[in-house]
């Protein structure tokens, strides 16, 4: 998978509040970029607490303590799947419920464009 917004990753593990999950999430991007997830099952095989909420999914990131939430396009064919890392957050503001709309999760993700020579 291709992961769109890894530094939006990077920049939340180096901040003061974020610091404590860094071998967390450079565990999940190891993971997810080696992924090639056709569906949400096969996602949940490798991380079976990932919800779905409206159009994203859901991670559980250092034990419940934060929380990402992405897009995930998933893999057709011969073509890769994107990870679009929408949000980071802790546990306390995930559970407020006031992060779906900003994040854009109640929207459609991005179209695929046609590939070269198929338009």
């Amino acid at each position: 998978m291709r992961i769109v917004s890894r530094k939006a990753v990077v920049e939340h593990w180096q901040s003061p509040e974020g610091h404590d999950a860094e071998a967390s999430l450079t565990a999940w991007l190891a993971v997810v970029e080696a992924a090639q997830w056709a569906n949400l099952n096969e996602l949940r095989a490798i991380y079976p607490s990932a919800d779905l909420v409206g159009h994203c999914v859901v991670f559980d990131i250092h034990h419940n303590r934060y929380r990402l939430v992405a897009f995930v396009k998933y893999k057709r064919g011969r073509q890769n799947g994107i990870v679009y890392v929408r949000r980071i957050m802790t546990d306390a503001e995930y559970s407020r419920n006031r992060w779906q709309e900003p994040c854009g999760c109640t929207t459609p993700p991005p179209k695929r464009r046609a590939a070269r020579g198929q338009r």
